[in-house]
């Protein structure tokens, strides 16, 4: 399950496992906030909104929290993604 905790000081992005006992932090952002995590239907990555450019904008992810890259770079915000197969 993918979650938003502010444990570390911002809105982060959490993996919890069930039968685990500690989350994960996934996202490690030095601005406000990452938010809104979605799966993609096959389970390999996530989409979520970030405003780690200062701008709001949507973000892709290994589901291990690698590799983040921006999927959005526009003048416009982009809100609360949602991955739907």
């Amino acid at each position: 399950m993918a979650l938003v905790s502010n444990e570390s000081g911002n809105d982060e992005i959490w993996l919890s496992t069930i039968g685990e006992r500690d989350p994960v932090q996934l996202t490690h952002n030095t601005w406000e906030w990452d938010q809104h995590p979605s799966w993609s239907p096959d389970g390999l990555s996530l989409v979520f909104m970030s405003n780690r450019t200062g701008q709001r904008q949507l973000w892709l992810m290994d589901a291990d929290g690698g590799n983040p890259r921006p999927l959005t770079d526009d003048r416009f915000a982009a809100w609360d993604p949602v991955w739907v197969k």
